[in-house]
C-alpha cells in the first residue's frame, strides 16, 4: 500500500505524464489561436516532447514558452511560407479535379509530387528549428536533406497525423463523444508519439555525422 504514495512507482508516472500532456495541449492550443504562430506553438510543443522522451522531469511551462520565443520569428516565418506553398498547391490540385483531360490529369501529378516535396522538410522543420541552433537557411536544407533521406517515416508520421482525422472526418459522431478529449490532450499526445519518430530519426543522423 505503502508504493502507492512514491513518486515513482507506474500509476504516480502515468498521472505525471497524463497531466503534463493535459498542460502541453492548452499551451499548445492557446498559442496556436493567432494561426500565424502555429509554427512557433509546432516547434515548442515538439522540443518538450522530445526531452520527455530524453529526460524524467521536463518543466513543461519553462520548456515551451522559452523554445516558443526563442524560435519563434523563424518558425513563423516558415509556417508562413509553407502554408501559402500547402495552400497554392491545394487549391490548383482542386481546381485541376475538376477538369478533364490530360492536362488536368498532369497537373493533379504535379501537385501530389510537389506537396510530397514541401512536406518532406516541412515534416522535420519544426523539430529541427527546436533542437539546433543554426541559421535558418541551413535548417530548413537540413530538414529537406533529413526528410529526403528518410521519406519512409516522413510517411509515417503523415499517416499518424492523417488517421485521427480521418476518422473525425468519416464519423462525426465520434466528435461528440471523443472531441472532448481530443481538445483535452489529443494533440500533445500526437506530438509525443511523433516525437518518438523524430528520436529515432535523429539518433540515426547524429550517429552517422
Amino acid at each position: 500500500m505503502a508504493k502507492i504514495f512514491q513518486a515513482d512507482n507506474p500509476l504516480n508516472r502515468f498521472l505525471y505524464k497524463f497531466g503534463s500532456m493535459i498542460l502541453l495541449n492548452i499551451y499548445f492550443l492557446l498559442c496556436c489561436l493567432p494561426v500565424i504562430t502555429v509554427g512557433a506553438s509546432l516547434t515548442a510543443a515538439n522540443t518538450v516532447c522530445y526531452k520527455m522522451r530524453e529526460e524524467p522531469d521536463v518543466k513543461i511551462t519553462s520548456t515551451f514558452f522559452k523554445s516558443f520565443g526563442k524560435n519563434f520569428l523563424d518558425s513563423t516565418l516558415v509556417w508562413i511560407v509553407l502554408a501559402g506553398i500547402m495552400s497554392a498547391v491545394v487549391f490548383i490540385f482542386v481546381k485541376a479535379l475538376g477538369g478533364e483531360g490530360y492536362a488536368a490529369m498532369a497537373v493533379c501529378v504535379l501537385c501530389i509530387i510537389a506537396a510530397i516535396i514541401v512536406m518532406s522538410g516541412g515534416t522535420f522543420v519544426f523539430m529541427i528549428l527546436g533542437r539546433y541552433s543554426n541559421p535558418i537557411y541551413e535548417q530548413i536544407l537540413n530538414a529537406y536533406k533529413v526528410g529526403f533521406s528518410h521519406l519512409n517515416w516522413c510517411v509515417v508520421i503523415w499517416l499518424l497525423w492523417a488517421v485521427p482525422v480521418l476518422l473525425f472526418a468519416s464519423f462525426p459522431v465520434l466528435l461528440r463523444y471523443f472531441g472532448w478529449i481530443w481538445l483535452l490532450v489529443g494533440f500533445a499526445l500526437l506530438i509525443y508519439i511523433t516525437a518518438g519518430v523524430y528520436r529515432r530519426v535523429f539518433k540515426h543522423v547524429e550517429n552517422k555525422d
